[in-house]
């Protein structure tokens, strides 16, 4: 499956010319009102429309004025590619169910976890024949997750009524992510991954430009003081994180660490960027977690500074 590469900022730059210093000041003017009174009441962007609003958002959460047509940083190449320039396969990509023929096809069917189930009819999942733990998921959302990891505890009739809210969702409507809207609804049930040292397998998610990684997130504590570290390849760890207080811990290398790369890289091969996520259980079994095109649709503070948003920028 031949994925192509999206223009770089040099290109996109070509495509869409300066406008000239009449239509330069009027935006000036529009987005000084936008970002001020955006952050303040939002629905003054949507009124502005929705690059307007994209705009006051991303001012609001990253406190400095975004170049989306032009972009420099990682933040605005993200919004960029919401806004003008949709990823190829986009919504293939993010389909947590389509994305498994895609990972198989590119060699790796044995990193696919156990699935039990998909079914666009949730009030017919069958209960007594799922094992005693599994994890439900919508294909056509992030974070629509439900961990069992003892069915006697739960009331299916609850789980049945979440899936089904999920159903009659579309994700990514307010961050614009619009991929997704072209995703079928599913729900997908899993085998619960289980690593002994860590409960939940670790989560590594490697950021991948232009068939290159560069970058590895790794978060900690998921589900209470949750923290994250940023490596380089080597298992540097960097100066940086992105939402989440960095956290000093002395982590060993996943003795995965180069397969994983291996993985990442081929997965994201012809793609001008993605984040390639992938579970290390024992540290021994990998697993294939998802791809995103639009980390935090864009908005996403990086800290300490704005340095590390511009680095990352410069490698996509």
């Amino acid at each position: 499956m031949k994925v192509k590469v999206a223009g770089n900022s040099s290109s996109v730059a070509k495509q869409n010319p300066e406008p000239n210093a009449s239509r330069r000041l009027t935006r000036w003017l529009v987005n000084g009102i936008a970002w001020r009174a955006g952050v303040a009441a939002p629905w003054v962007g949507r009124l502005l429309g929705p690059i307007a609003e994209e705009r006051c958002v991303f001012f609001s959460e990253h406190k400095y004025l975004p170049h989306l047509r032009h972009p420099r940083t990682f933040s605005e190449k993200v919004c960029h590619r919401k806004l003008f320039n949709p990823a190829p396969q986009s919504s293939m990509l993010a389909d947590k169910f389509a994305v498994r023929r895609f990972v198989a096809e590119r060699g790796y069917p044995e990193i696919l976890n156990e699935l039990y189930l998909v079914t666009k009819h949730p009030e017919e999942i069958d209960f007594a024949k799922l094992p005693d733990s599994f994890v439900v998921k919508a294909s056509h959302g992030s974070g629509w997750n439900i961990i069992v990891r003892n069915k006697q505890e739960i009331d299916p009739k609850e789980i049945v009524a979440k899936c089904q809210t999920w159903m009659k969702r579309v994700y990514g409507d307010w961050g614009r992510e619009h991929h997704y809207r072209e995703i079928p609804p599913a729900i997908i049930i899993e085998r619960f991954l289980v690593d002994p040292c860590y409960e939940v397998p670790p989560d590594y998610k490697f950021y991948v430009f232009h068939g290159k990684c560069h970058f590895i997130q790794v978060d900690y504590d998921r589900f209470s003081g949750h923290s994250r570290t940023i490596y380089n390849p080597r298992w540097e760890p960097q100066e940086f994180t992105i939402i989440y207080p960095r956290k000093i811990v002395d982590a060993k290398q996943p003795a995965t660490l180069d397969r994983m790369l291996e993985i990442s890289e081929a997965l994201a091969r012809d793609i001008d960027f993605c984040r390639v996520d992938l579970y290390s259980v024992n540290d021994c079994d990998i697993y294939f977690g998802e791809i995103t095109l639009t980390p935090e649709a864009g908005f996403g503070r990086f800290g300490p500074g704005v340095e590390a948003d511009f680095l990352l920028g410069s490698l996509w």
